[in-house]
């Protein structure tokens, strides 16, 4: 599951970053799901108080209720449009 909202100003970023992670979670459960692989993000691990870190470190204690997870947190990830981070990939 890589989808995620990367702006803390959007008004989705909970409901993407969580609440979706958590329903997949549920439904990965449910289907018998052997294993779940969660791109997170080094956010996760900083101190940092803004929405979008607070939103990758809850939707990973979403993620390990799942007995089978493996949570990746890559340091950037570069997507089609993406200007922002070309220069840590060049």
């Amino acid at each position: 599951h890589l989808l995620s909202v990367k702006s803390a100003y959007d008004p989705e970023i909970w409901d993407i970053n969580v609440n979706f992670t958590s329903s997949l979670i549920s439904f990965a459960s449910k289907q018998g799901v052997k294993r779940f692989l969660y791109i997170s993000s080094e956010s996760a691990q900083l101190k940092g108080i803004d929405l979008y870190s607070l939103s990758k470190k809850q939707a990973e204690r979403e993620v390990r209720k799942h007995k089978g997870h493996l949570i990746l947190r890559p340091t950037v990830i570069y997507g089609r449009g993406d200007i922002a981070n070309i220069a840590w990939v060049l």
